[in-house]
């Protein structure tokens, strides 16, 4: 479950847009941050999922359940200076990771020893604002998915410059070891595909700089049937995933100034039987993610 937290906030914490003087022109979607600056990130990731079983005869001690996750990040972010190749690599050092979990209002282990406290992930901008190597991500099949994530993500937001009033689309494509919200053992990655659409809403300019700021429309959908880890059985996933949000980015630094994003997620999940594996009840998954990121 960390692990599936981690690849949702840090690939979120990795955007970053625009430069822009004026109202009349047109900002740029993605950018690097810029050269020789230092900013704290703080974020805070909050779950809540309720899961159900149909029908009235579920298995013996097979109940409703509610689960909530909180999650909350210190992350330091020092960009270097410019290289004579027109990159700049920005490190971010994870100062502080504190996770609590509950199901059923019952307090579950949820702090474990995460590689990524004190580590320092080193990510390279190009001029473009595009992600072209990211490096110091710890070992391990959950982190190396989280890396490909990262550059992903950035890499797929459209290189369109908007002006106030305009939108533009990008492709959500995440390969995530779900299902969610139940980390099963030896279950394969799974993707989710759809869409994010930027509406660039104003430009603006206060004591800290200038600013854009953006609003976000989320739609995915997961549907697939795979092998049960164990392989006796089959799973069936059939999930979506909507969203809005909205950001504030700092124009004359390239950091994201702040991030609010409200997801719900809905579906189904069934496990089919054999004869070494009885059928389980089919669940229903709905519940809400919501993540928020300031800098100073």
């Amino acid at each position: 479950m960390t692990r599936i937290i981690r690849i949702f906030v840090v690939a979120t914490a990795f955007l970053a847009a625009p430069a822009v003087t004026a109202q009349s022109e047109k900002v740029s979607i993605r950018m690097a941050p810029s050269p020789g600056q230092t900013v704290r990130l703080t974020l805070a990731h909050e779950i809540d999922m309720d899961i159900s079983f149909d029908g009235a005869a579920a298995a013996p001690g097979v109940m409703p359940m509610k689960m909530v996750v909180r999650m909350a990040m210190l992350i330091t972010q020092k960009t270097g200076g410019l290289k004579p190749d027109g990159t700049v690599d920005s490190e971010f050092t994870y100062d502080q990771f504190r996770t609590e979990m509950s199901m059923n209002g019952q307090t579950m282990p949820a702090d474990i020893n995460n590689p990524l406290i004190a580590n320092t992930v080193v990510v390279t901008y190009n001029r473009n604002g595009d992600v072209v190597r990211i490096q110091g991500m710890p070992a391990g099949p959950g982190n190396d998915m989280l890396s490909q994530l990262m550059g992903a993500f950035v890499g797929n937001l459209p290189a369109t410059a908007l002006g106030v009033g305009e939108t533009a689309t990008a492709p959500m494509d995440l390969t995530l070891p779900l299902p969610l919200p139940l980390p099963l053992p030896g279950a394969p990655a799974m993707k989710m595909v759809g869409q994010t659409q930027l509406r660039l809403v104003s430009l603006d300019k206060d004591a800290r700089g200038r600013s854009a700021r953006f609003e976000s429309t989320t739609a995915g959908r997961m549907a697939s049937d795979l092998a049960s880890p164990d392989g006796q059985g089959k799973m069936s996933f059939d999930l979506d995933l909507n969203g809005e949000g909205t950001y504030v980015i700092n124009l004359d630094t390239g950091v994201l100034r702040s991030n609010i994003v409200t997801s719900s997620i809905n579906g189904k999940m069934n496990m089919a039987g054999s004869a070494a594996s009885p059928a389980l009840p089919g669940m229903t998954m709905r519940g809400t993610i919501k993540l928020t990121l300031t800098s100073d």
